[in-house]
Formats: structure tokens, C-alpha cells, sequence
């Protein structure tokens, strides 16, 4: 604790000795009394204050600025879609959740039988064969036989995409 105290007593005797000498140096060049001098430095440290205040103000504002344009930026969690279909629905967030979890529960059990799920105006999942085919090593460049497997795609509607990359308009010749 003593330590503490003793750096901290060294500081403002550091600080003070440093202040004299700006006092000084004012009272050398503009030639200045003792009590004007005092007073002018003040003034310009007050300022300097001033100045890192608002200059943390700004960077305070600029920050909130940056998180809200992060926020609305990314992409929606599950939980936030919830509370926007509750509060659109006039549902619990818990029924919002259950909602949203049957949803998936219908369209993995759709795909997984009939090979194809539809959720109308944004797409569909399907279920997709692959033939086997050659491919390449990447690190060593070796031909190698991939074998046929079964993908899951999720096909865009035309509706959707048209809605949020804007329609093309096609050329009448």
C-alpha cells in the first residue's frame, strides 16, 4: 500500500515540476508576472481537457454508430427470428421457438421420404444424386474415383430471388 502512495506521491511531484517549468517558460516568453503565467497555462491545459473530452464524446457516439450498423448487418439468429415472429403473431417466444423447430422437424423428415421439401415463396430442399466421377488430389495431383453419394441442395425460388437481387428485364427483339 506504501508503494502504491509513495509512485503516486512521485507522480504529482513529477507533474508539479513540470508545470513550474511551463510556468516558467511562459513568463520567458511573452514576459508574464508569476500569477499571469500560472494562469495562462492553466487555461491551456483546461483546454487540452476540454478537447480530450470531446474527442472521447465522439469516439463514444462513433462506437455506438459501429455496434448498431454491426447489429443490423448480420445475420438473423434463430432466437431473433423467434421474437420477430412472436411479436408479429401475438405468440410466446416459446411457441415462436416451437414453431420454428417443427418447421425444420417437417422439412428434414419431407426430404429424408419423399426427396423434396417446398417452403413457399423462399425454396426448395432436395435431395440430389451424384454419380461417381474422377477427381484430383489437391496436394499431390493423383487422379482419384470419387463415388456416387446423395447431396442436399436448397433451390432458390424465382419469387425470392427476383425479390431481393431486383427482377432483370429482358430485351424485347
Amino acid at each position: 500500500m506504501d508503494t502504491v502512495n509513495q509512485k503516486q506521491l512521485k507522480e504529482k511531484l513529477e507533474a508539479q515540476k513540470r508545470n513550474q517549468t511551463m510556468i516558467e517558460v511562459i513568463m520567458r516568453l511573452y514576459s508574464y508576472d508569476e500569477a499571469t503565467a500560472r494562469e495562462a497555462w492553466e487555461e491551456s491545459v483546461n483546454a487540452i481537457i476540454e478537447e480530450a473530452e470531446k474527442m472521447q464524446q465522439a469516439d463514444a457516439v462513433q462506437g455506438k454508430k459501429t455496434k448498431e450498423w454491426k447489429r443490423q448487418s448480420r445475420v438473423l439468429t434463430k432466437s431473433e427470428l423467434a421474437a420477430h415472429l412472436a411479436g408479429k403473431f401475438n405468440l410466446s417466444k416459446k411457441a415462436a421457438n416451437e414453431v420454428l423447430d417443427e418447421l425444420a422437424a417437417v422439412a428434414v423428415a419431407q426430404t429424408r421420404k419423399v426427396g423434396a421439401f417446398t417452403l413457399p415463396g423462399i425454396g426448395k430442399l432436395v435431395k440430389a444424386h451424384q454419380a461417381s466421377r474422377v477427381g484430383r488430389n489437391p496436394a499431390t495431383g493423383q487422379t482419384i474415383k470419387l463415388p456416387a453419394k446423395t447431396a442436399v441442395k436448397f433451390r432458390i425460388a424465382k419469387a425470392a430471388k427476383d425479390e431481393i437481387l431486383g427482377a432483370k428485364k429482358t430485351s424485347g427483339a
